[in-house]
């Protein structure tokens, strides 16, 4: 089709496949310079890409855009980026990477390592497809502010968001996290870093058999009091907070289920 990169460089493997338009295979292994994800056909609809890495880590040093073609290099940047594979990618550059249309980690790990300030990210970021049980979807930072204020976060139940040491985000974008039948969504902090977000936890429709929740782990910093809405769901914990908290703020805790 004309706006869909998708398999090992090339265009004839069905989107079933998800090897990635750029695929690593093992190793750590680095691309250097600018990503460009355009539009086959000269228009400005959205395109997709699909980057993969099957094991170890594939590292992006600089800038991921999207414009529409050789002829015509308009910059729209509307495209989306799926990661996939259980292996690791790594954004990294101190470049903003400016797609605005979405990210997915369907599996493996996406970190970002972006300049601290500098956004990895400027879309919304959804983690998990709800397969492979506990944390088999991870975004991870490794550097604070790669997302840019005002995005969203959806989690999944296969997903955890984790927070190297010392590292926060300032992004004023709710978190939601997903329960599933598999497994509830997690967000892991490391040592120092700070909780700037309020939480939502919902259970994935036609979830009947749950018994893990949500969960918040590591060692987090309140600066202020974050609003935990949480739905009930059959889980007899729907979001357990074990991580050890610190700071001035505080937690009000709204919805009818069990935290």
């Amino acid at each position: 089709d004309n706006n869909v990169t998708r398999g090992l460089l090339n265009r004839t493997s069905t989107e079933a496949v998800h090897t990635g338009i750029l695929r690593n295979i093992a190793g750590i292994n680095t691309i250097t310079g600018q990503i460009d994800i355009r539009n086959i056909a000269d228009n400005a609809n959205n395109g997709f890409a699909y980057i993969g890495s099957d094991a170890g880590n594939l590292i992006l040093n600089g800038q991921i855009i999207g414009s529409r073609n050789n002829a015509t290099t308009t910059v729209t940047n509307n495209r989306f980026v799926y990661k996939t594979g259980a292996g690791t990618v790594q954004t990294t550059g101190t470049t903003a990477n400016t797609i605005t249309g979405g990210y997915y980690v369907l599996n493996g790990t996406l970190e970002l390592n972006k300049t601290a300030g500098v956004n990895a990210i400027d879309a919304n970021i959804i983690v998990g497809d709800g397969v492979g049980g506990p944390n088999a979807d991870r975004l991870v930072l490794l550097q604070s502010d790669q997302i840019a204020n005002t995005r969203t976060l959806t989690v999944y139940g296969s997903g955890q968001v984790a927070f190297a040491d010392g590292v926060s985000d300032t992004t004023s974008g709710v978190i939601t996290l997903f329960v599933d039948d598999q497994s509830g969504a997690n967000l892991n902090y490391g040592t120092g870093s700070t909780l700037n977000n309020d939480i939502t936890v919902v259970y994935m429709p036609g979830t009947t058999s749950a018994t893990t929740g949500a969960s918040i782990t590591g060692t987090v910093t309140l600066p202020a009091t974050r609003t935990f809405i949480v739905a009930d769901g059959p889980s007899e914990n729907d979001l357990t907070v074990s991580a050890v908290i610190s700071g001035a703020g505080g937690i009000t805790k709204g919805g009818a289920a069990t935290t």
